[in-house]
């Protein structure tokens, strides 16, 4: 009888098991810190998978070049080409978040077409990140704690090992293998840190399972998170405004508070923002919603904004800088370029003119039947909102506002061809109500 193939041992059913949870990529580019958990991942990738390794050195401790060599030394045993990147001028402050913040930007700036980002998190992270996220009062999004898989940079951030335990992932490590941990991650003043060492051990010790538990608990709420996505487009597209990133503002008060919050929080996630504070979400009713109509009102954050107009709540990202009371000269039959890439064009026999952003509300503007009627009420007719109309570039000459982009003029040259070429996504629609109007 041939003889029974032998079982897979626990290091290559680790191997299958990390491979199964990696997408599918033309390469791979390892965080490589030095630490255990990232040689250990290196170790079982190599060879395998079209892999090089990215190391980045914080200079925070005195140990820092000793980890850059560790981090050196095993790229070069299992053959994967090393990119070391250096830190520096870190902040008096909050030294935790910047290094987290810049490590990831350069590995963001490291990624080439094609590949996909891995780091070395594995279960024992995750039931840490679910109990700090329960321990601030996260909501779902907060209590999936480390995704498996998501967007990232140019290409995308996987964590294979999230399944697996510390213990699991550092058994593959022999004695020909050398590793140095941060010694920054002994540091009991930085709460994860505090909970790793101190908290854990104990639950661990109360129950056994729980930090598996724990982990397969942000797993659940990862699910709850998808449904819980699904439900919140489904109503922002019920209450749509039907223009991009704008929703009615009324039916919010509708909703409690919390959910409230995981709506504007999952806007702000589909449309690339950073999540709204917690400032911006308790005040949103009282100062979107419940002020009076013509009432100017803007919630911050990060560069972008909640704006509301006209009962419709907008979010819109960093608007770029208006030319204040700077002029851009252009001739006739010339195309200029405006704000955030755009571009408008004369096409006229007139004399050279200026562009200036709008601002001038109390202007005269001719329309088709010879009437007359104010800038500001032509706008308030479109319903164009007071923002959109400070970037609506208006034709100058002699220091009078002879025309508006795509709206018309009271100058009696002809400038009905002072157009938008190309505007911002956040100005578009009212250009389309505008252009669908005879106003000529």
């Amino acid at each position: 009888m041939p003889k029974a193939p032998e079982p897979p041992n626990r290091e290559e059913q680790l191997v299958q098991r990390i491979l199964d949870a990696l997408p599918e990529a033309d390469a791979y580019l390892l965080a490589l810190s030095g630490g255990g958990d990232s040689v250990a991942l290196l170790k079982l990738l190599a060879g395998r998978v079209r892999l090089r390794c990215a190391h980045i050195n914080h200079a925070l401790v005195t140990e820092a070049a000793q980890m850059q060599a560790t981090a050196e030394a095993m790229a070069a045993r299992y053959g994967c080409a090393l990119v070391v990147e250096q830190l520096s001028d870190p902040p008096r402050a909050n030294l935790e978040n910047w290094a987290r913040e810049q490590r990831y930007a350069r590995l963001a700036g490291l990624l080439e077409p094609g590949e996909v980002l891995v780091t070395a998190h594995h279960r024992d992270d995750q039931a840490e990140t679910f109990v700090l996220a329960a321990a601030r009062a996260s909501g779902p999004a907060g209590l999936r704690a480390m995704l498996p898989l998501r967007p990232f940079g140019r290409g995308w951030l996987a964590r294979p090992a999230l399944g697996v335990s510390r213990d699991e992932l550092r058994a593959v490590l022999g004695s020909e293998d050398a590793w140095f941990d941060d010694p920054g991650n002994t540091d009991t003043r930085f709460d994860r840190n505090r909970l790793r060492h101190s908290v854990m051990p104990a639950i661990a010790a109360w129950k056994p399972e729980a930090p598996a538990n724990l982990a397969r608990a942000a797993t659940q709420w990862g699910l709850a998170q998808q449904h819980w996505s699904v439900l919140l487009d489904a109503y922002a597209a019920e209450i749509s405004a039907g223009v991009p990133h704008a929703w009615r503002a009324e039916p919010l008060l509708q909703l409690p508070d919390d959910v409230r919050g995981m709506f504007l929080r999952r806007l702000a996630e589909k449309a690339g923002a950073p999540a709204p504070p917690a400032g911006v979400l308790r005040d949103l009713p009282l100062q979107l919603v419940q002020a009076r109509d013509d009432a100017a009102v803007c919630l911050r954050w990060q560069g972008w904004s909640l704006r509301r107009y006209r009962k419709q709540l907008h979010l819109l990202p960093p608007l770029p800088p208006l030319a204040g009371g700077q002029t851009i000269p252009v001739h006739p039959c010339g195309d200029v370029n405006w704000v955030a890439n755009s571009r408008v064009r004369l096409v006229s026999s007139a004399a050279a003119a200026e562009v200036i952003s709008s601002g001038h509300q109390g202007v005269v503007v001719a329309r088709h039947d010879g009437h007359h009627k104010p800038l500001k009420k032509l706008f308030q007719e479109l319903g164009v909102p007071v923002w959109v109309r400070s970037y609506w570039p208006q034709l100058l000459r002699a220091g009078e506002v002879v025309g508006v982009a795509d709206l018309t003029s009271s100058w009696p040259a002809d400038v009905s061809n002072f157009r938008w070429l190309q505007a911002p996504w956040w100005i578009q629609p009212w250009l389309d109500k505008a252009r669908a109007r005879a106003f000529r």
